[in-house]
């Protein structure tokens, strides 16, 4: 035992060392910080918190007690282990208490509800024992009612205050009551409707008059057996015997026959008394018949009638005990039959039992209304009972739940908000402050986890940068599409050939392209790894390029199933065009050479015929004049066309000088007005255009093109043709160059020959053509470095686009 307290002793030294030491700790804290973590071993980290900062805390956060902010589970508890420091409000005095209190007002409900279904067995209950039972649950009711209204107060003025978890208290309170007390109402009240319909039910007319009819048949059941008794009697006092002379009636012969008749009639006595009621004559051999005074009375006074003159009847009389009935009936002066007979018992106790139903119904039926009001009481102070307790079930119930939660989403708004080091404190050990554990341990954990995305966020941001510095510095196009084609990545290469816009389908920029990427994508195109193609990509209408495509599939990853392509690209356009440029300038290089050769021959040759035999020939001398012409005028023909070859194979150098393009392209439409038969119209936006060209070559292009327009005017088929018209409009674009272009209305460009290939020597759509214009236009404006695109007209026609860089910023038109 020693040995324990010695280690015990030793492992609070620290815990004591690290108490002293937190104020220096504290104070040596920067001004802002409000928490120091002293750690003592072996005891858990423990914190320290500045005195101002709880204060502020406190004042910031009215509902909540301060809570740690170690990254460590044990921090959040007030003292170390596992006892934990109770709450202000939770002591177990309290807690006892308020069960006490709960409990004593169930046990009033109880007596209450036992009152209720002894009230009719217990009849004592309805005297003041029974209104100080009801006084008792009413002042229980009123305890509890006053408990419910103060906690609903108090939710109220923190309501109105706007105290954090006060919206939530209501609604869990609200959603709790309406549950609870909504049934219990439509019980209670459906219950008080049908005690009262069954209280009415006691008093119904078919009760009353079942009840009165039963009334009425004992009674009549007596009667009927005072009236037969009454016809025996009287039958019997008219026997004829009775005529005899008195000396022929001893007693002997009238007491056998009383005892027949009472054998026969079945009575309980038969005699034959006067009017004093003493027996002269019985039946039974009894000398002596207590008859009840209403009987002698009746006798007395009827014999003192007979006496009178008056006339006598028989009258039926049924004894104080209810139990026989009596008739007399009169016989000689002064003499009287009476005749007795019992009741059957079980009638008679079914009549008993009648009459005091009736009597009972006849009381309910004064005692009904009080009967209705005590009911009503009863279940209203049962009803009121219940919805009171429900409320403050509902109100505890609230309390113990909105308060975890509360702190829960505040701790998740300090979270949400950046602040990782929140802990809370478990409030129990059942569902919630498990819940509350789990918080703190996802806080720690975030916390961590967000130093590790940070550093990997980091790495990912130096390598991205890494890699847009090597895609921006690269000629190549390179994208990135997902599996639905839309476009994720693309460099400002890929952009600016393909005019391609971020988060937009592929297929909407390159519809060639797209249909490979999708192939790619689902594996359709066979072989793995780099898949390469040359293909033309139609940009916009005018512009196709031919682009070495390479496309490499993006395998799915195990958090998706979706694929993508990554495309890298070269416009390899220049390369074909100059490699095409280069074979077609040796084939014509080569056909003027083996062209021309022969032609000057050919030429003199039929020049020397015409001259020496011209004038020997006599037969046919037109024909042979005309053959040779037509022999020296192709060979001009031909040598005009293997001059344009040469011209082509061996075009001078450009030699650029600064230049006004409107100046030029004036000059050439002048001359083209010449000719007639065609509307020229000019249209610039810019009085002065410079930029660097040279003049000659320049003219050339827009001679051709402007000889073309013409010639395609002058080619059209069909009546009612509108006024032949070229225009020529200018206009300086915010890229910096200038644009012209030239649009007729002529027989415009057949659909089946595609608008690219028009650009290759030797291509014509003209008869007669060369197919050597536009090849000489293309390469122009290559040395240029401007573009040219051949666009079809919707109404008809052509328009020709040349783009010129400007080699200083034009100088706005005065109109």
């Amino acid at each position: 035992m020693s040995a324990r307290k010695e280690t015990k002793a030793k492992e609070r030294k620290p815990v004591k060392t690290a108490k002293k030491a937190a104020p220096k700790a504290v104070r040596a804290a920067p001004p802002r910080a409000e928490v120091v973590v002293v750690e003592a071993k072996p005891e858990p980290v423990r914190e320290v918190v500045k005195p101002a900062a709880r204060a502020e805390r406190a004042q910031a956060e009215a509902l909540y007690e301060p809570l740690g902010h170690d990254e460590t589970i044990a921090a959040v508890w007030p003292v170390v282990g596992d006892r934990r420091k109770p709450r202000r409000g939770h002591h177990p005095v309290f807690r006892y208490l308020r069960y006490g209190f709960v409990g004593l007002i169930g046990i009033l409900l109880i007596v209450l509800f036992g009152i209720l279904l002894l009230a009719n067995s217990w009849p004592s209950l309805s005297g003041p024992a029974y209104l100080a039972l009801i006084n008792i649950n009413i002042i229980g009711l009123v305890l509890l009612l006053l408990y419910v209204v103060r906690r609903v107060v108090v939710m109220m003025l923190d309501r109105r205050g706007r105290l954090r978890g006060s919206r939530l208290h209501w609604r869990v309170l609200g959603m709790f009551v309406f549950l609870a007390v909504l049934p219990a109402v439509g019980t209670g009240g459906t219950a008080i409707y049908l005690l009262n319909q069954g209280i009415e039910s006691w008093f119904a007319t078919k009760v009353s008059v079942a009840l009165e009819g039963g009334r009425q048949v004992a009674e009549g059941y007596l009667k009927e057996s005072g009236r037969s008794l009454q016809a025996d009697t009287v039958a019997m006092s008219r026997d004829p015997q009775w005529q005899l002379p008195a000396l022929l009636l001893s007693q002997e012969t009238v007491g056998g026959w009383l005892r027949q008749q009472m054998y026969v009639k079945q009575l309980e006595e038969l005699a034959v008394v006067d009017s004093e009621g003493q027996v002269m004559v019985s039946g039974s051999g009894l000398k002596f018949l207590i008859l009840p005074g209403e009987v002698i009375q009746y006798l007395q006074n009827a014999e003192f009638q007979r006496v009178n003159g008056g006339a006598v009847w028989s009258e039926v009389f049924r004894q104080a005990d209810g139990r026989r009935v009596l008739a007399v009936a009169p016989l000689k002066a002064g003499l009287w039959l009476v005749a007795q007979k019992s009741l059957n018992n079980e009638m008679l106790a079914r009549i008993e039992d009648t009459a005091m139903a009736y009597h009972d119904y006849a009381n309910m039926m004064q005692e009904r209304e009080k009967i209705r009001h005590v009911v009503t009481l009863f279940m209203l102070l049962l009803l009121g009972s219940t919805v009171t307790a429900a409320v403050w079930a509902g109100i505890r119930l609230a309390n113990k739940i909105v308060k975890p939660v509360t702190e829960l989403v505040h701790g998740t708004n300090r979270v949400s908000a950046g602040d990782l080091s929140v802990r809370l404190e478990p409030r129990d050990d059942g569902e919630l402050g498990v819940l509350t554990q789990a918080f703190n341990r996802m806080t720690v954990q975030l916390a961590s986890n967000r130093d590790l995305l940070e550093r990997k966020n980091n790495e990912l941001d130096e390598r991205r940068r890494f890699i847009e510095a090597i895609l921006t510095g690269v000629s190549a196009g390179v994208v990135a599409v997902d599996d639905e084609g839309i476009v994720r990545v693309a460099n400002q290469s890929a952009i600016a050939m393909l005019k391609l816009t971020m988060g937009t389908k592929l297929a909407k920029a390159a519809p060639e392209l797209a249909d490979l990427v999708h192939d790619v994508s689902r594996g359709n195109v066979v072989g793995r790894g780099v898949v390469q193609h040359e293909m033309k990509v139609t940009v916009e209408e005018g512009d196709t390029r031919t682009l070495l495509v390479r496309l490499v599939p993006q395998a799915a990853t195990n958090s998706s199933n979706l694929r993508g392509v990554i495309l890298t690209f070269d416009d390899i356009t220049p390369l074909i065009g100059a490699q095409r440029l280069a074979a077609w300038q040796d084939v014509a290089r080569r056909l003027a050479h083996e062209i021309k050769n022969p032609l000057t021959p050919i030429q003199l040759s039929a020049e020397r015929l015409k001259r020496r035999y011209g004038k020997q020939i006599t037969q046919d001398t037109d024909l042979f004049m005309q053959l040779c012409d037509t022999i020296v005028q192709q060979s001009e023909e031909m040598r005009r066309m293997t001059n344009e070859f040469s011209d082509f194979a061996r075009m001078p150098q450009a030699q650029m000088a600064d230049e006004n393009m409107v100046e030029l392209v004036d000059g050439v439409v002048v001359l083209q007005r010449a000719r007639g038969g065609v509307e020229f119209i000019t249209d610039y936006n810019v009085a002065v255009a410079m930029v660097k060209a040279d003049k000659g070559q320049v003219t050339r292009v827009f001679t051709n093109l402007l000889e073309n327009a013409y010639n395609a005017i002058a080619e059209r088929e069909g009546t009612n043709l509108p006024q032949g018209r070229v225009e020529i409009v200018a206009r300086e674009q915010q890229a910096g160059m200038l644009t012209v272009e030239i649009r007729d209305n002529g027989r415009g460009l057949p659909e089946n020959v595609e608008v690219e290939s028009l650009f290759d020597p030797y291509v014509t759509t003209r008869k007669g053509g060369t197919g050597l214009g536009l090849a000489i236009v293309k390469r122009v404006m290559d040395e240029h470095g401007g573009t040219v695109r051949l666009l079809r007209r919707k109404t008809g026609g052509t328009t020709v686009e040349l783009g010129f860089p400007l080699a200083e910023p034009a100088i706005a038109a005065t109109t």
